[in-house]
C-alpha cells in the first residue's frame, strides 16, 4: 500500500513499509532505503533469504515455500539459500501490481457502496 487504507470498519490501516521497519527495528526512512538499495542493486547479486522475505512482506516459511515450489529462484551455497536480486525484483513488481490491483478493487467497491447509500 501506498497510502493508509481503511478497513471495513473504517479503521486506518498501517502501511506496508511501516509495518515492515517495525518488525525489523529500523525507521520507515531507512527500511525504505535499504529494500531500495537491494532492488536498484546489482541484478546479479545475491541477499539472504531472511532479507528477501522481509523485502517482499512474507514469513520465512512462505517464502521457502515458494523456492520449493519453483516459483522463486534461488542458490543454495553452504547449506543457505539465497535469492539472486534479479529474481527479488521482477516478485517485488508482481507484488506490488497484485496489491495495486487489490487497492484499486477495494477502492472501486467503496465506491460501489456509497453510490447504493
Amino acid at each position: 500500500m501506498t497510502d493508509r487504507q481503511h478497513d471495513p470498519k473504517g479503521r486506518v490501516q498501517p502501511d506496508y513499509d511501516e509495518l515492515q521497519a517495525k518488525r525489523y527495528g529500523r525507521q520507515v526512512r531507512d527500511w525504505i532505503q535499504y529494500r531500495d538499495e537491494v532492488l536498484a542493486g546489482d541484478p546479479d547479486s545475491v541477499v539472504p533469504s531472511e532479507a528477501a522475505a522481509a523485502i517482499l512482506g512474507l514469513r520465512l516459511q512462505d517464502l521457502v515455500s515458494a523456492m520449493d515450489d519453483g516459483r522463486l529462484g534461488y542458490k543454495e551455497i553452504d547449506g543457505e539459500r539465497i535469492i539472486r536480486v534479479a529474481d527479488l525484483q521482477v516478485a517485488f513488481e508482481k507484488d506490488q501490481r497484485r496489491r495495486q490491483e487489490f487497492a484499486d478493487g477495494w477502492s472501486q467497491l467503496q465506491a460501489k457502496l456509497d453510490w447504493d447509500e
